[in-house]
This record gives C-alpha cells, structure tokens and sequence, in this order.
C-alpha cells in the first residue's frame, strides 16, 4: 500500500510538472494582452496628460498658471468683436502705465481716478449680454470693470492743454454714447513720458486715430 501511495505521489507530481510551465506560459500571455490593452488606450488620449502631470509635479504653481491663461487666450465664449475688445485692454493692462480712467453715469455723476490697469485682469461671463472685464489691485482697493459687449468704438485723441499734452482713449458704445475715457497719465520723469508717448503711437498705429472693433 506504502509503495502504490508513493507510486500515485510520484504520478501527480509528474503532471504538476508538465503543467506547470504551459499554465506560466498562459499566465504570461494574458498578462500581456492586458497590459497591451492599456497601454493602446493610455496613449490614444491620456498619455499627454500624465506627462503634463509631471510638469505640473515639478512646477505645480507655473503650470496652473499657464493653463489658465492658455483657457483665456483660447476662450470661445466671446464674439470676434468682444475678443477684440478683450485684446485692447489688455495691451494697456500688460503696458504698465497708469491711466486716468473717468466714467460718467447715467444720473450726472463722474468718477475719476488715477491707477495702473492691474495686476488683475480677468473677466467673468454673466449672460450674452453682460460680459465683465475687471482689471483690479490684489487687494480690490482699485477695481475698473468693462461690459465688453457694450464697447464699438475706440477715438485716440492727443491734444495741448494748460502746457501739457492729454492722450485720450475714448471708448463709446453702438450709439455713441460714453463708456469711459482713458488718459495717459502725466509724469515728471523723462523717460516715463517718453515711454507714455511712445505707447500711445504705437495704439494709433494698430488703431488709427478712430476704430471700430
């Protein structure tokens, strides 16, 4: 009985061998067809998106920020005119210089101050008639909203008044009423008004003395 037992042993042990390396062979090949799968899929679409992971990984803040202003440069909320809109203010914004911005109300009042067009700049989308661009302090102490689809025209007037040269950007609506008026602000440094010159120039090259967006 001994001696059948280890006969039956040696018999099962025997086709456990054989067995063996057709199952790891089989175990093998499917690991691969699997892994073959997932990977087609990966770099159909989200194989971009892992290395863009790692950038964000080394960079997180950078990359955030390039995404966000890559959202807004690429936004297809606007219409051609309100980009275009878009695109003046931010040519002032990006400019650095400080405008005398006046606004006259409705009702008779004016509101005028002096400031640099930032360092916010961004716009928030209310309905297909009420699209605001802001520019702004970091602490909101200055805020200057547009309705960017309230703007048509754009007038870039320079004349002498009391000694000094005012470079005025008029902006008006459809009918021609006020939206707001922008004048480069006066500077006791050379250069600064020097520079103030120059950009306004440069706005009348792009725009002309008059242009509707």
């Amino acid at each position: 009985l001994d001696s059948s037992l280890g006969r039956s042993n040696d018999s099962i042990l025997h086709h456990i061998m054989i067995a063996s390396p057709i199952y790891y062979l089989l175990g093998l090949l499917s690991l691969l067809f699997v892994d073959h799968g997932t990977l087609a899929f990966s770099t159909a679409a989200p194989h971009k998106s892992t290395r863009t992971m790692t950038v964000m990984g080394r960079d997180a803040i950078s990359a955030v920020s390039a995404s966000t202003t890559s959202t807004e440069e690429t936004d297809t909320t606007l219409t051609e005119k309100e980009q275009n809109v878009q695109d003046f203010f931010q040519k002032l914004h990006q400019s650095g210089h400080p405008f005398r911005v006046i606004v006259v109300g409705a009702s008779g009042g004016i509101l005028e101050t002096t400031h640099v067009l930032g360092p916010t700049f961004k716009k928030t989308i209310q309905d297909d008639s009420k699209k605001l661009l802001t520019m702004a302090t970091a602490d909101q102490s200055f805020e200057f909203h547009v309705n960017l689809c309230q703007v048509a025209k754009l007038a870039l007037v320079q004349k002498s008044h009391q000694d000094k040269v005012l470079r005025v950007l008029r902006l008006t609506n459809a009918q021609d009423a006020s939206v707001c008026s922008l004048i480069l602000a006066e500077s006791d440094d050379e250069k600064r008004q020097d520079a103030a010159a120059a950009f306004f120039e440069s706005l009348v090259q792009d725009y002309g003395n008059s242009h509707e967006f």
